[in-house]
């Protein structure tokens, strides 16, 4: 039975992020007060014994976990997630595919440990994201954006997803996808997009010596946008390499532990920085020029 205290946490996070959003979609707002937004929405969720993490199940050898510990880390994964997904809003399309790709990734673990609330919240997200497509596709009038008061709440509910996830009891041997060791790993694959550019760019930015916080076209949609690809081809091609980045993960959790799944992992976020740094040099050669 559903506790009604999850309805109610996520009811008011996301009140708190929709006001925010709002606010700054009409008249801009600092970062700062945005920041304190959702910081506050974040302890709503965090707060919440159906969102705290417990046990890590063998992640990076550590079992269970003081309670205040994974709170507060909790807290910063959840802005964390928030804001990655808000930045790779950045082109028609791009955040809706990775969302509805997260989702429903979410929403099939949920349905194979019968968690029948959030795999029908994660439908739900899914199916909003997908019927919006045609709108922020559309032209004229029938245009429409997701805007930071969208993505901030489907960013929310995203990172709650996961956070009730974590926090949730491991399956029998025979329905698990992966070892329950491999639990973290999982998140950095469904996520990776995300957690990837948000990565990159500010690596990128601080090693040119500026703001990790300052606008530019470093984002890997602008890397494919300035490579000559449509918003949509551009938000398909990083659709799919998620997807690809999540098969690739459960291939290699079934083969190897977790410690070589680990390495795999880091291999591939490794060898796509490397990718995209090779196709941002050469598109860079003929200004040096």
């Amino acid at each position: 039975v559903l506790k009604q205290s999850i309805g109610y946490n996520l009811l008011a996070s996301i009140s708190i992020l929709f006001m925010v959003g709002l606010k700054d979609d009409l008249v801009n707002t600092s970062a700062k007060v945005k920041l304190y937004g959702q910081l506050l929405a974040s302890v709503f969720i965090v707060l919440s014994p159906d969102f705290q993490i417990t046990n890590l199940h063998g992640s990076f050898g550590l079992y269970e976990v003081n309670p205040m510990i994974t709170i507060i880390f909790s807290c910063f994964f959840l802005v964390f997630v928030i804001n990655a997904y808000n930045l790779i809003d950045g082109i028609d399309g791009l955040a809706s595919i990775i969302g509805s790709i997260i989702f429903l990734t979410l929403g099939t673990l949920f349905y194979i440990k019968k968690d029948y609330f959030f795999f029908l919240l994660c439908i739900l997200c899914s199916s909003i994201l997908l019927s919006f497509l045609k709108f922020n596709f559309a032209k004229g009038k029938l245009k429409i954006f997701m805007g930071d008061c969208g993505s901030l709440i489907i960013g929310l509910l995203i990172g709650s997803c996961i956070l009730h996830y974590l926090s949730s009891p491991l399956l029998i041997p025979s329905k698990r996808l992966f070892l329950g060791e491999n639990r973290i790993l999982f998140v950095t694959a469904v996520l990776f997009i995300p957690i990837f550019d948000t990565l990159r760019v500010i690596a990128l930015r601080m090693m040119a010596g500026d703001s990790p916080f300052k606008a530019d076209r470093s984002h890997l949609h602008h890397v494919l946008i300035d490579l000559g690809f449509s918003h949509l081809k551009s938000s398909l091609l990083l659709g799919a390499l998620n997807v690809g980045i999540i098969a690739f993960f459960l291939i290699v959790s079934n083969i190897f532990n977790h410690w070589l799944s680990l390495l795999c992992m880091i291999s591939i976020y490794l060898f796509t920085a490397y990718a995209f740094y090779a196709i941002k040099s050469k598109q860079l050669q003929p200004q040096k020029q």
